[in-house]
């Protein structure tokens, strides 16, 4: 036994002292553990809470539903894709329950996009600059005004009956759907504290007015070439909005008057790039077609991938619709009650843009008096028609919007300058009357063979589309559809011109049938890829305004590796991250580096890296971080300091930039390499080593001093963007709380790679690779081998409602390359189904 001293009375109160401080410790840490958990518990139930209120608002898709505007009963099956098979014996039925399931699975976009269409978004997200800056836009356009125009023409002609009865049928689907589900149609609709209105066939018809606006080549382009001629003349102007290279592939084998210096406002040809619209600098697409001979499988394969904006819920909903007059399986744009790109029983078709140029800019005299606006046109004043609009902003006052409509079009100067005397009017195709898109595609998802498939595309304006075409019979086609404009002098529309004289007004339209087309050409397949689809001596204009001629050059190149293609070289073909251009660029490099006498050690090692790339884009490449970097920083290099950084800017956001370098470096002494900043006259070698210099100093700030950690992938990023996720520090937004549901709402980011020109595209604004904007927006691959089983991906899935396992579900096969068989046949279907929902008419 140890014998220990007493304890003295300090040593006791210290002792006792520290116990209670134990025993208080102890108490605050259970009471700290069961605050936790109460905290816990508490986010936990209201979690729970928000996923219950978010799943109450998925669709019914097993049951019968009773409605009225049925006259017979209706089956839709859904797959395990979440894809409607709507079955019924009426073609009116059909489209009544398609407009139904389409509310069913993405009601709020339905909204959101004719809101865009009319200018209607600051109604229900007040104060934010996107949505009015939409809003504008559109108003200005009128894009809603001629919608109402196309839909008067389509009532006046007998012959549109059974069309406006499908649509009829379409949007009253879609009203039945809102009627029977109010206060449980999308999360969406409850964040925004609104519900729908009802919808019109009018809001249907202006599906066509924001896909005209987003593929419209020239609405950027032509007032900022005309500041650029009128500040450095016609020849320096042009060589930086370059042709198309004369030896490059083809998908088939004026007097221009000086005006004065537009100054133009930045509003909407440099805007913030927004999930609301697409703008038209970005967008392209591929497609191809092959005949039997080149096929393994001895029947004809057409594929296709649009490039749009790769946003959340995705810009295609798929959907088969079986008939006794048709049987179609494709992709539709919400709202819109027709195919757009698929196949029925008897034909496939895809699509890419034409990017034709098909509008043109006019300098008008206009004067007011009282509420009366007067333009001046061959030497007389004329009254103008006005369009009065109100734009009503959430919480504010309406902000009216008077639209005069010269000769020529809509005054739309308030988007680009402001001048009391001068305005900018605008002609286009698409407003005119006889623009009938939706009569084309009515009659595409019924079209037989190649007679009727070129019938239906006669009815078609704006914007221009290349067609391609593939049937059961073995028969490949393609057909450039929409209008062509024959100008008064050649050369004419580069930029605004003089709307006073009347001098540079079109003459009329190249007829249908000499537009750009194709029947079973030798060659034995079409490929189309935004590039120019005629040669010289095709006798008309059509653009300038065509994409490089990388993917158009790739694809061929490698359709013609081989003698027959298997349905795994078309998969390979669209995956493709190859770059053409950079094969081009980087011997400049390396002979330009070749005079330099001593490179520093970090500009040794990334020259060894770039000598021994073989020009793939996959996320794991260094080379493709080097390259696409450097090509940018010389477009900037090349063009800032002679147009300044917004008119630099604005040029990024063309057609042109992209084309530009590849041409510019055939002549090494161009007036643009050199700086006027410096003394010394640069040329092309000096920009060359500049812009490599510096593209090796911002990438080692930004990823660190080792290369071999600069992948593709950390900083080419692609995230599906939902509107809600698009808004960054909106505080009025925030107190909505639509800030939070960032996290749900978005997809991504997701590595990815190619880049803005590979053939599996991936489209970024220039200085931002880390946003990746646009991409192929679908595959497809038809083959008539096996009809009843193309092969297809969405970008993320069929759904629009966030917590719905069709959502993304699709996500992961597109990022990787991956289909899904899109089932065709009544047995497929049947074995695949995933709800079977029964839509009849009441009974007696």
């Amino acid at each position: 036994m140890i014998w220990e001293p007493p304890l003295t009375r300090d040593a006791l109160k210290e002792t006792t002292f520290k116990q209670e401080i134990n025993e208080g410790t102890k108490i605050i840490k259970r009471i700290l553990k069961w605050f936790i958990i109460s905290i816990v518990g508490i986010v936990g139930i209201l979690l729970l809470y928000s996923i219950y209120e978010i799943n109450s608002y998925l669709p019914v898709t097993d049951g019968t539903v009773q409605l009225k505007g049925l006259s017979s009963t209706v089956t839709v099956i859904r797959d395990r894709w979440g894809v409607p098979h709507i079955t019924a014996k009426k073609n009116s039925d059909a489209y009544y329950a398609l407009g139904y399931v389409m509310a069913q699975d993405r009601l709020w976009q339905m909204d959101i996009l004719r809101r865009v269409a009319a200018g209607r978004l600051s109604e229900i997200i007040p104060k934010n600059e996107k949505t009015r800056l939409s809003d504008e836009i559109f108003r200005t356009l009128c894009i809603r005004y001629y919608s109402e125009q196309t839909y008067q023409t389509l009532k006046k002609d007998k012959k549109n009956k059974a069309l406006l009865k499908s649509l009829n049928h379409f949007v009253t689907g879609i009203n039945d759907f809102i009627r029977q589900n109010k206060g449980k149609l999308s999360v969406e609709f409850n964040v925004l504290g609104y519900e729908p209105e009802e919808f019109t066939i009018v809001d249907s018809l202006s599906m066509a007015g924001f896909l005209a606006v987003g593929f419209n080549p020239t609405l950027k382009s032509e007032v900022l070439i005309g500041r650029l001629v009128n500040k450095y003349g016609l020849k320096k102007a042009l060589e930086v909005f370059p042709d198309y290279p004369p030896d490059a592939p083809l998908t088939l084998t004026s007097a221009i008057a000086k005006n004065e210096v537009i100054a133009y406002n930045k509003t909407f040809i440099h805007g913030d790039f927004s999930p609301y619209f697409l703008l038209s600098s970005m967008g392209g697409s591929n497609g191809w077609v092959i005949s039997p001979r080149k096929s393994k499988n001895g029947k004809v394969v057409l594929v296709n991938d649009p490039h749009i904006l790769l946003v959340n819920p995705s810009v295609w909903y798929e959907a088969h619709i079986k008939t006794d007059q048709q049987d179609f399986s494709g992709f539709f744009i919400p709202l819109i009650p027709f195919g757009l790109v698929g196949h029925n029983r008897n034909i496939a078709w895809g699509i890419t843009m034409m990017l034709s140029d098909a509008s043109d800019f006019y300098i008008e005299q206009l004067k007011k008096e009282g509420n009366d606006y007067y333009y001046k046109y061959k030497g007389q004043w004329r009254k103008a028609k006005v369009i009065r609009q109100k734009l009503r902003i959430k919480g504010e006052k309406p902000v009216p919007i008077d639209i005069p409509i010269t000769a020529h079009g809509p005054i739309v100067s308030s988007l680009y300058y402001s001048n009391t005397i001068k305005r900018l009017s605008l002609r286009w195709s698409f407003y005119d009357k006889d623009n009938l898109a939706f009569k084309t595609f009515y009659k595409l998802n019924h079209a037989k063979n190649w007679k009727e498939f070129k019938e239906a595309l006669s009815y078609y304006k704006a914007p221009g589309i290349n067609v391609l075409y593939g049937d059961v019979r073995g028969n490949i086609g393609y057909y450039g559809a929409g209008a062509i404009p024959i100008r008064a002098h050649r050369g004419d529309g580069l930029y605004p011109m003089d709307g006073v004289s009347g001098r540079y007004d079109w003459k009329r339209y190249v007829p249908f049938n000499r537009q750009p087309h194709s029947f079973n050409p030798k060659e034995g397949y079409i490929v189309s890829a935004n590039n120019k689809i005629v040669g010289k001596d095709y006798p008309y204009f059509i653009s300038r305004h065509w994409e490089p001629k990388d993917r158009a050059q790739r694809i061929l190149e490698l359709i013609n590796k081989k003698k027959k293609l298997s349905i795994e070289d078309h998969q390979k073909i669209q995956m493709d991250t190859y770059s053409p251009t950079a094969s081009e660029l980087i011997p400049y490099l390396l002979k330009a580096y070749s005079k330099v006498k001593k490179p520093s050690d970090i500009e040794k090692k990334a020259l060894k890296v770039m000598r021994e790339w073989d020009f793939y884009q996959p996320v794991t490449s260094v080379p493709a971080t080097i390259y696409n970097k450097w090509y940018f920083l010389l477009l900037q290099n090349v063009l800032k300091s002679k147009l300044g950084q917004e008119d630099f800017e604005v040029y990024c956001e063309t057609r042109f930039p992209d084309k530009l370098i590849t041409d510019l470096f055939q002549r090494p002494r161009s007036w643009w390499f050199d700086d006027p900043k410096t003394k010394l006259r640069e040329s092309r070698d000096d920009i060359i080593i500049k812009s490599f210099k510096l593209t090796l100093k911002k990438l080692t700030t930004k990823l660190g001093k080792d290369i071999s950690q600069w992948t593709w992938g950390k900083v080419h990023q692609v995230t599906f963007m939902h509107p809600f996720g698009a808004i960054e520090s909106d505080k009025t937004l925030i107190k909505m709380g639509i800030k939070p549901l960032k996290l749900l709402v978005n997809v991504g980011p997701f590595p990815i790679g190619g880049n803005r020109q590979s053939v599996n595209k991936a489209k970024y604004l220039y200085d931002v690779p880390s946003k990746v904007l646009v991409g192929p927006s679908m595959r497809m691959i038809v083959d008539f081998a096996n009809l009843s089983r193309p092969l297809v991906v969405n970008t993320t899935g069929q759904s629009g409602h966030i917590s719905h396992k069709h959502y993304k579900d699709q996500t992961e096969m597109w990022l990787k390359g991956k289909y899904r068989v899109e089932w065709y046949d009544k047995k497929d279907i049947e074995e695949h189904k995933e709800g079977t929902l029964i839509l009849s008419p009441p009974r007696d």
